[in-house]
């Protein structure tokens, strides 16, 4: 596995890209000026420098992935559930096979891989032990179908091979999602730091022929300021309850920073309304519940939607 880059850039995606676009249009605007000092900034090459921007812009971001790996967790779950109810069944088959002496039904039932059942029975199991569980529930029942024959519908064999099968398929493109999620990062961080790098590289050229505009305004701070102007702006999104995916009513978020405040509503949601664009530090309390404090941007005109997640007092 690559080993992670470290972000060259001092600003947010959303910045970076926005600084990026801005500064090849001027570039683009003084084509004429810049070409006649270095032959290479041709529109084509501007052209493709700015696609390189879109393309990174384009590769799915944190949110993106975590949101396939998520899908794939529930997915999972959901036929770890159908999976263990059918050995489930298998248990009680175990149970109804063995009545006529009974000191049977509990070496049987270890026998079909009940020490699994408790960790492949939780809220959040250990997969690990499904599998197990399955494997020896499937063995035990192709070793024993004759005795189980009398207790059991006909089609039960095969509809217990089937919820196994696909929990398996599902565990396995779970833990594939799982590792490839970290590349996914590595290869959005990679791409924009080299966007950064060549809009470095054409400030600095066009800096040493300016004024294009003047030099003072070639740089990456002077860009970033110019993006990131106050004016109106919004903030709105919802809370989750970790462990309960409850949407609380009550919280408080402050922007430290400032005078603003908001609380979510009986959804879960809130809604700041009209504040100013800029860095803030978003303050989000509840009684019962951990403080969480995290960086916010936002941009001008833009309203952003946050959804951040607060965790229980333990």
């Amino acid at each position: 596995m690559a080993t992670q880059p470290n972000n060259k850039y001092d600003s947010s995606q959303a910045e970076l890209y926005a600084i990026c676009y801005l500064g090849w249009n001027i570039c683009k605007e003084h084509q004429v000026d810049v070409m006649a000092v270095y032959p290479e900034y041709t529109m084509l090459y501007v052209d493709g420098k700015i696609n390189n921007i879109k393309s990174a812009e384009e590769l799915p971001d944190f949110q993106a992935r975590d949101l396939t790996t998520e899908t794939a967790h529930i997915i999972l779950k959901q036929l770890s559930d159908v999976a263990v109810g059918k050995w489930r069944l298998l248990e009680r088959y175990i149970t109804r096979a063995f009545q006529t002496n009974k000191p049977l039904i509990k070496p049987n039932i270890e026998a079909a891989g009940k020490q699994y059942l408790e960790k492949a029975s939780r809220d959040n199991p250990n997969w690990e032990d499904v599998k197990r569980l399955l494997v020896d529930g499937n063995k035990y029942l192709n070793d024993n179908a004759a005795v189980l024959a009398p207790f059991m519908p006909v089609a039960f064999p095969g509809q217990y091979t089937t919820d196994k099968t696909n929990f398996e398929v599902q565990y396995l493109l779970f833990t594939t999602k799982e590792f490839e999620a970290p590349e996914g990062t590595y290869a959005k961080i990679s791409a924009n730091n080299a966007i950064y790098d060549d809009l470095l590289l054409m400030l600095g050229d066009i800096k040493e022929i300016a004024p294009i505009p003047a030099a003072s305004e070639l740089s990456f701070a002077y860009l970033k300021g110019i993006i990131s102007a106050p004016g109106p702006a919004g903030l709105k999104g919802t809370i989750t309850a970790d462990a309960t995916g409850s949407k609380p009513a009550g919280v408080l978020l402050r922007l430290l920073e400032t005078d603003y405040e908001a609380t979510t509503n009986g959804a879960g949601e809130y809604d700041f309304g009209n504040i100013a664009s800029g860095k803030y530090t978003l303050e989000i309390s509840k009684t019962g519940y951990q403080t969480l404090t995290v960086e916010v941007t936002i941009f001008t005109g833009v309203t952003s939607t946050k959804n951040f997640t607060i965790t229980p007092n333990p």
